[in-house]
């Protein structure tokens, strides 16, 4: 399906860029966007073009002034090592994964850290996640779309609950949070379907 996460993710480092003054990195794979100059500096680097790997990139990223760096891709590369080492070092640091929930992302991110050999896997991503969002660009009866999401904000709690890698208790912790204003994904996609957005058997097709 389209997830449309790469437009979002763009969205929000083009809003970045528009009213702050930051350093931004992207290591993409391949571009897919050119992003241009506004109150931010922007610099963007394809892997196999403008360097050799994520790897490479992030690792020098280190040395650099970055407030901001985005990555394309964790998947093929041991790059959660410069990963976390780029949190470690006061940046901002923004992934993207291919996931059905914000907690199946959590667990893929574990999963890839468990196998590019990070130790104490589950408490280096309790401490260094800080939001996920959980996006899906849903079909509309007019033959447009419409984007359903969750959004899955690190509060002390859920980072107990990664460290212990009680997933299931996090899946009941998002269920309420719908009263913060912040609804799952299905919930997100059943609200599209009661302002007639779209129809249930889409509904049934994107909802997890």
């Amino acid at each position: 399906y389209n997830s449309g996460k790469t437009t979002v993710l763009f969205a929000m480092l083009e809003e970045l860029n528009r009213l702050a003054s930051r350093r931004i990195l992207s290591v993409e794979r391949p571009i897919e966007y050119v992003l241009e100059d506004d109150k931010s500096m922007i610099q963007q680097m394809e892997v196999g073009r403008d360097v050799a790997s994520f790897r490479e990139a992030l690792t020098a990223a280190r040395e650099e002034d970055y407030d901001v760096v985005y990555v394309s891709d964790l998947i093929g590369e041991e790059v959660l090592g410069p990963v976390f080492d780029l949190i470690a070092s006061g940046k901002l640091v923004i992934v993207e994964l291919n996931a059905l929930s914000a907690v199946g992302a959590i667990q893929g991110l574990l999963a890839q850290c468990i196998r590019q050999g990070i130790a104490h896997a589950s408490d280096v991503c309790a401490d260094n996640l800080e939001l996920v969002l959980n996006i899906r660009l849903v079909p509309t009866e007019s033959r447009g779309e419409r984007l359903a999401s969750e959004v899955l904000i690190m509060l002390p709690e859920l980072r107990t609950l990664v460290r212990e890698e009680k997933f299931l208790q996090i899946e009941g912790v998002l269920e309420t949070a719908k009263r913060q204003g912040l609804p799952t994904l299905d919930q997100s996609i059943a609200e599209l379907v009661n302002r007639g957005k779209i129809s249930k058997q889409t509904a049934l097709e994107y909802a997890r």
